[in-house]
């Protein structure tokens, strides 16, 4: 019984490999079956990749700063708020924005000194049933009045940038 069981395994093994075989000359020979060519695994192309990624990340994001400004809504009680601040301010330098810093509560923030008071934009742009969430920044098209939210809570620029790509449908 074991010796037919081997058999019958060297069979499976064989029959697996000229499977694989003939899929990897059908990979080979339709060069839009190969996924290496789109999410390459060789290292010096991911990191072509990635740089190509990047490039795509800061053109889409210095894009959308030409036509969108950031309002920065914070409360001057919010500790999460002035931690934010200097990345909000780093962000806006890196990709050419303009920012507006709104104080909820009159407080104020060393990185955005000319804060202007709210005028009720902030529980506009917060509805639902996840409440107000502090600190928050959007992007607003003055000429179209299209919001995007960009930060709701304390965040990192990497994880701006990837929620903008996902909300402007260009996905990295």
């Amino acid at each position: 019984k074991i010796k037919a069981y081997q058999e019958m395994q060297k069979d499976l093994v064989d029959r697996s490999k000229n499977f694989s075989d003939g899929w990897m000359r059908v990979v080979f020979l339709n060069p839009q079956l190969d996924n290496t060519i789109n999410n390459p695994v060789n290292q010096k192309a991911r990191h072509v990749q990635l740089d190509l990624q990047k490039q795509q990340v800061t053109n889409t994001i210095q894009g959308l700063a030409s036509e969108y400004g950031l309002f920065f809504f914070f409360s001057g009680a919010c500790q999460f708020c002035h931690e934010f601040a200097p990345i909000v301010k780093k962000f806006s330098e890196q990709y050419g924005w303009q920012v507006l810093a709104i104080s909820l509560d009159g407080g104020k923030l060393d990185d955005f000194p000319n804060s202007q008071p709210d005028n009720g934009l902030f529980a506009q742009w917060q509805q639902g049933d996840q409440g107000q969430v502090m600190p928050a920044l959007f992007a607003v098209n003055p000429q179209t009045g299209h919001v995007i939210p960009i930060a709701l809570g304390m965040t990192s620029i990497d994880q701006m940038e990837t929620r903008i790509m996902s909300l402007v449908g260009q996905g990295t």
